[in-house]
């Protein structure tokens, strides 16, 4: 569908949600040692299954009942579903999203997305982690320290800033500026952007130096 309209997936939306069933649904793996009461009330055959139903948070608001996870990662206002994933029924959206993103990005052939938008469930130390991660596998602190200088006198260098303004997207996208160092209070800011960087150091008026150099000479 989007080859055939042409569409454009500058950015794709992903959520889960967990769907309730009626059964016990016991695990292949328990099969053995639950072989008498399972043999009085069922007479199929057990056989490995791809999935776990399980108990787990339930946005049915049905905590008694087994369920399964879904996971849909969609394009445009009007939702079209480009890739889905079937999960536990204990599975969590914090681990289960960043597996999707890697897995859908394995798969599809078109053209990838550039921003993937999701909810909070996102945001744990080790998706910001991986995040960094990323970041330094591109070099774009090194990049900007190529273009702009690194000053001895600088706590936290230009690059680093906007290293830390990139995960900084992931939580307080729509905050002032003065309340940027918040957002890094009590992480591994050190192991996220760089040894000896500390959550204060990345204040409103280092960003708004960084912001001022970094704009384009034709920029009006």
């Amino acid at each position: 569908m989007v080859k055939q309209w042409g569409m454009k997936i500058p950015c794709v939306h992903i959520d889960g949600t967990s769907l309730s069933v009626h059964g016990k649904y016991v695990k292949s793996e328990d099969v053995e040692e639950n072989l008498s009461e399972v043999k009085q009330d069922y007479e199929e055959e057990f056989e490995p299954v791809p999935i776990t139903i399980t108990h787990g948070y339930s946005r049915d608001h049905r905590p008694d009942l087994k369920q399964f996870t879904l996971k849909l990662l969609t394009v445009g206002e009007e939702g079209i579903p480009l890739f889905m994933q079937l999960g536990n029924g204990n599975e969590l959206d914090q681990n289960a999203f960043p597996k999707m993103i890697k897995e859908f990005q394995s798969q599809w052939q078109g053209e990838q997305p550039e921003v993937y938008i999701m909810d909070a469930a996102f945001y744990t130390e080790d998706n910001l982690s991986q995040c960094s991660q990323s970041i330094d596998d591109i070099g774009i602190v090194e990049i900007i320290a190529q273009e702009l200088g690194i000053h001895e006198q600088e706590k936290v260098s230009a690059g680093q800033v906007v290293k830390a303004m990139l995960i900084n997207c992931m939580g307080f996208l729509t905050a002032p500026l003065y309340l940027f160092s918040e957002f890094f209070a009590g992480k591994a800011t050190e192991h996220l952007i760089g040894v000896g960087v500390k959550a204060e150091y990345l204040n409103d008026s280092r960003i708004g130096r960084v912001l001022v150099v970094c704009q384009p000479k034709n920029a009006g």
